[in-house]
């Protein structure tokens, strides 16, 4: 049992003056936003739905390729991201009847993607984990607190 599960639990109380903020932020979303950044929505495409898509469906099924290039090779996230998208759809086409929407969903992402400039390098901003912590304190009325970062 891990130290967070533990905590959550009901019979497990650490103080009345301890609170546990646990953040998470995924790169894949701040890379998609990063790509897009520049889009807005249209009649023709509704680019926050789309954006949501790309993330979702990067998330659920992990392309190895799409990893490697973030951590590796940024300039071929979209390279990466093509070459996923593309093989899905190969894939998807064995079953149609449940794959159809994603297909002519994963049809427009391409299509979008054929526009998106590489990214040259990736410069990280961790400001939005910070921006929901002093929410978070602000919510609570905690003025007082210690904090600590694990990565």
């Amino acid at each position: 049992m891990t130290f967070l599960s533990k905590v959550l639990e009901d019979d497990f109380a650490l103080s009345d003056d301890v609170y546990v903020y646990v953040s998470t932020f995924s790169k894949v979303e701040y890379i998609v936003k990063q790509l897009f950044k520049d889009y807005r929505n249209s009649f023709m495409f509704d680019m926050d739905m789309m954006k949501y898509s790309i993330i979702k469906s990067l998330v659920i099924y992990k392309p190895r390729e799409l990893v490697d290039a973030i951590y590796n090779d940024p300039q071929n996230i979209v390279t990466a991201m093509k070459t996923f998208f593309k093989e899905r759809i190969e894939k998807n086409k064995r079953n149609l009847c449940l794959k159809q929407r994603e297909n002519e969903s994963f049809e427009q992402i391409l299509s979008l993607l054929d526009d998106v400039q590489p990214v040259d390098c990736l410069d990280w901003d961790y400001t939005p984990p910070f921006i929901g912590f002093h929410r978070y304190l602000d919510e609570k009325s905690i003025s007082n607190y210690s904090l600590t970062i694990d990565r």
